[in-house]
């Protein structure tokens, strides 16, 4: 089975200004016609590393492509405009105190 890999994460770091490490070294592959669940507790990291996404946030180190663009190259404006990321959906489990995010990555021409 050939998968297509949609995004691609490659030793992710980011550390906020205030010296917070919120990602570190993180590597993950997210292939079309999969579901991609990423699944954390408060303060672990979810929404920093879905910003990086959408170039909401840049990495302090490592890359992230989606459908072979690197991120950090695109302005967020463009982003937007280019459809990468379709929709967002977030929900809060308060009993849980997890947060679940889905991305819907496409191709776009």
């Amino acid at each position: 089975m050939n998968r297509e890999v949609v995004a691609h994460i490659e030793n992710l770091e980011h550390i906020y200004l205030n010296g917070h490490k919120a990602l570190i070294d993180i590597n993950l592959d997210i292939y079309k016609k999969e579901i991609t669940a990423i699944i954390g507790q408060n303060g672990s990291g979810k929404t920093t590393l879905s910003k990086h996404f959408n170039g909401l946030l840049r990495p302090t180190a490592g890359r992230i492509y989606v459908n072979g663009r690197d991120v950090a190259l695109i302005s967020p404006r463009r982003m937007g405009k280019s459809g990468l990321i379709q929709h967002f959906f977030y929900q809060e489990d308060i009993r849980h105190q997890y947060h679940v995010f889905f991305v819907d990555i496409y191709a776009t021409t």
